[in-house]
């Protein structure tokens, strides 16, 4: 049924899409007949591609309105753009990113045999950052792996247990926020030693804060839920709580 379904909303968009440069190919077109095309035919492109896209992503509705699909479609082109060039970074680059000839590419400006230009050492510009964008997702993938959990657990048991031990891990979580990021980050960096891992750790201590500040409202509100109240009159301990009937419901605002 979902094969059926794709194949279905793939014609869909083929068609409108065929349809659209069409029209906009003509060579007496002009900006109202533009604007009328893409009004035609761009909302069923753009909702036929959102459906094809939902059936195996349950986080985007076939029902979108026209500027939701788009607004999706962006965040997912560009998501997926980023992982399939630094998925087939060895293929894409046109250079090696480690190697370069101080004597004829150094510092060359942009063109067509280096798009981006060279660096001091002769190394191809585009090429390095092709590559680095393996580096990029790496940091910014372990930085969620490490900073959402820790916020998460921290805001949870803050918000769930109050009192004392609320108001010292909020002040915590305050004395973070109160620096700047990127310095308190730097900081932390010279204090670890240089290094990616080390990088990776600066930058996750730092992030967790705001984390901790939604899951402490989240649990403001989820602590006070009749079946929290009967999971505490079974006799559940504030741990398994925490555990098991809080963080899950935290985990989709974090």
């Amino acid at each position: 049924v979902i094969v059926l379904v794709l194949l279905g909303l793939v014609f869909v968009a083929f068609a409108n899409g065929v349809g659209l440069a069409t029209e906009l190919a003509h060579p007496d077109v002009g900006v109202g007949g533009l604007v009328g095309a893409v009004d035609r035919y761009g909302p069923p492109l753009f909702t036929a591609i959102a459906g094809a896209v939902a059936q195996w992503n349950p986080h985007i509705d076939p029902g979108d309105t026209y500027e939701q699909s788009m607004l999706r479609l962006a965040v997912w082109a560009v998501g997926s753009y980023l992982v399939l060039i630094a998925a087939f970074a060895d293929l894409l680059s046109p250079y090696s990113p480690f190697i370069g000839d101080l004597r004829t590419t150094r510092l060359l400006p942009p063109s067509a045999a280096h798009w981006f230009g060279t660096d001091d050492q002769g190394r191809d510009i585009l090429s390095r950052l092709v590559f680095g964008s393996r580096i990029t997702l790496f940091v910014v993938i372990l930085v969620a792996i490490l900073a959402a959990p820790i916020g998460l657990a921290v805001g949870t048991i803050a918000g769930y247990s109050g009192g004392l031990l609320d108001a010292a891990l909020m002040r915590i979580t305050d004395i973070f926020l109160a620096f700047p990021r990127l310095i308190l980050a730097l900081a932390f960096v010279a204090a670890l030693g240089p290094g990616i891992e080390n990088a990776v750790l600066a930058i996750a201590i730092t992030s967790w804060p705001p984390y901790a500040r939604i899951a402490r409202a989240e649990t403001l509100t989820i602590r006070r839920a009749d079946y929290i109240a009967a999971v505490q009159l079974i006799g559940a301990s504030p741990w398994r709580i925490v555990l098991r009937h809080i963080m899950p419901l935290c985990v989709s605002s974090v």
